[in-house]
């Protein structure tokens, strides 16, 4: 073949001298093989009539005849390079046409799994904040600054941005943490009692998401008291908010402020409540409450049977029960069932399930927190799973059960950091992507809180880290805008791990064949 190419450049050489006008050079160290052309008649090339000169087509097609001539010489004299050459050109197209096809599935596959990531997402690609909105919440002060000089009427309806669930700019800001942000919007005269679509101001946010520096200027506006006394759509006044969103010493900032103690819809006040949370900040601030308080009794009385169940009375128990009293009627929104699947107490809910049926059940805890809850927040080790599982089996309790504002189970172990528990429910078949009011996935309560072996653990029970919650932050988004860089880096990792040829058989083929098995 090397001899074959040699032969065809001495053969177009010569023309190539004849179109620059150079004379040929003789090359030295190289002699390529004489190659015999067959005898031809001498042809007269076309001459052009304007100058009777050769023309350039002619030239190009006398030179393509003699390339051809000495291909056909050369594979008359050297049959055997032909054959190789033709056998690797074929080996290499076969060569190619793999690759290709393994491109497409492997495209295919590529593009099989991503459609799939967004239709779990339900969220179209191409969701993007209003810029004035998106600097607020990046606490970009001289872009803010901009869209603060152009709008005439900051409180202005199409400003609420009803496509993203009514959060103006100062609710996003507040959300992060940007105080700088909330400064220069209230200053410049945002309207801080506007609301989103959870009746929750700009105060509430910031309290649901531990902002303390934020909630302080709250404090110190003139409309603290209507800001402090506003519940959201669920009934939850801002005391009780900071008490279950896990923030004790802003619960503690409102009631040295004078905010509201009215108890929720189900007739739980804050002193409860906060009795019901573990921790010493919390009985600081159950303290606090029992001083301003003027119904909070101390000690806590529930009723007979939960006073049985704290003092592990079970003959009591059973005494109480054969008389009539009803597992599911308490006081202060504490009912016993509740009370003992809060406490680990199995064999008192064993006790108490022939007294109730399943529709008395699923009457009093519609819409509101279950004994299923309670036991996801609370339960330690395996008594604990045994007591989840006990509720699953016997009693009319499903495993993704939304309380009043749509946390599962699940949702609760995430917020209270309760890795055995969620670990648990995923195995039994908890769905990690349900959303609650506030549109955060489990996911999105782990990264609050920056718990790494909850995350990574809700990654590899098929978390989808592209979920966005009301305020349109995925949970790689909301620990990149929360600082929270450990929790970034994994989901990080995660997304590239998701691109490896590993976890795509995984996902294609491992996976769905279990489906099949459990359906089966």
């Amino acid at each position: 073949m090397i001899n074959m190419i040699s032969a065809v450049r001495g053969l177009i050489r010569p023309q190539l001298s004849l179109k620059v006008r150079r004379p040929a050079v003789r090359m030295t160290g190289h002699n390529p093989p004489r190659v015999t052309l067959p005898r031809q008649e001498k042809s007269v090339p076309v001459r052009s009539l304007s100058t009777g000169k050769p023309s350039e087509l002619a030239m190009q097609s006398e030179s393509l005849v003699q390339v051809w001539q000495a291909i056909l010489s050369y594979a008359a004299h050297h049959p055997g390079s032909i054959i190789m050459g033709l056998t690797s050109s074929i080996a290499a197209l076969r060569v190619y046409i793999y690759y290709v096809n393994a491109r497409h599935y492997y495209d295919r596959g590529q593009s099989l799994r991503d459609d799939a990531r967004h239709l779990l997402a339900r969220k179209p690609r191409s969701s993007r904040l209003p810029t004035y909105h998106l600097a607020a919440q990046e606490e970009d002060l001289v872009r803010l600054k901009q869209h603060i000089r152009l709008f005439k009427d900051l409180n202005a309806q199409d400003l609420l941005d009803q496509a993203y669930h009514h959060k103006t700019a100062l609710h996003l800001a507040a959300t992060i943490g940007k105080s700088e942000s909330v400064k220069m919007l209230l200053e410049a005269g945002v309207d801080p009692m506007k609301m989103d679509q959870n009746n929750e101001t700009f105060f509430v946010r910031a309290i649901a998401n531990g902002k303390r520096a934020v909630v302080k200027i709250g404090l110190g506006m003139p409309e603290a008291d209507a800001l402090m006394n506003t519940a959201n759509k669920w009934g939850y006044s801002p005391l009780m908010v900071a008490i279950f969103s896990g923030q004790p010493e802003i619960g503690l900032d409102l009631v040295k402020a004078g905010c509201s103690l009215d108890s929720n819809p189900d007739g739980l006040d804050p002193y409860v409540a906060s009795c019901y949370q573990a921790g010493p900040e919390y009985s600081v601030l159950a303290a606090s409450i029992l001083r301003r308080s003027a119904t909070a009794k101390d000690p806590l009385v529930f009723g007979p049977l939960c006073d049985a169940i704290l003092s592990h009375q079970a003959s009591r128990i059973e005494d109480l029960l054969q008389k009539g009293m009803s597992p599911l009627s308490g006081l202060q929104g504490i009912t016993p069932l509740g009370y003992a699947a809060q406490k680990g107490a199995l064999h008192v809910l064993k006790l108490m399930r022939p007294t109730l049926s399943d529709a008395a059940i699923k009457q009093v805890y519609k819409g509101r927190l279950t004994p299923l809850h309670l036991a996801a927040q609370d339960g330690v080790g395996e008594q604990g799973k045994a007591v989840l599982d006990y509720l699953m089996a016997q009693y009319p309790f499903d495993i993704n059960a939304k309380s009043g504002s749509l946390n599962t189970p699940l949702h609760v172990a995430a917020r209270a950091s309760n890795l055995d528990t969620l670990t648990h429910l995923l195995a039994k078949g908890a769905e990690p992507n349900r959303k609650n009011g506030y549109g955060e996935t489990p996911l999105h309560l782990g990264v609050r809180r920056n718990n790494i072996p909850l995350v990574r653990c809700l990654l590899m029970n098929n978390a989808e880290p592209d979920i966005q919650n009301n305020e349109f932050q995925s949970a790689s988004q909301l620990a990149d805008l929360l600082g929270h860089t450990q929790s970034k880096r994994l989901i990080e990792k995660w997304h590239k791990y998701q691109e490896t040829e590993p976890y795509l058989e995984q996902y294609f083929q491992v996976r769905p064949s279990e489906e099949m098995a459990n359906r089966a």
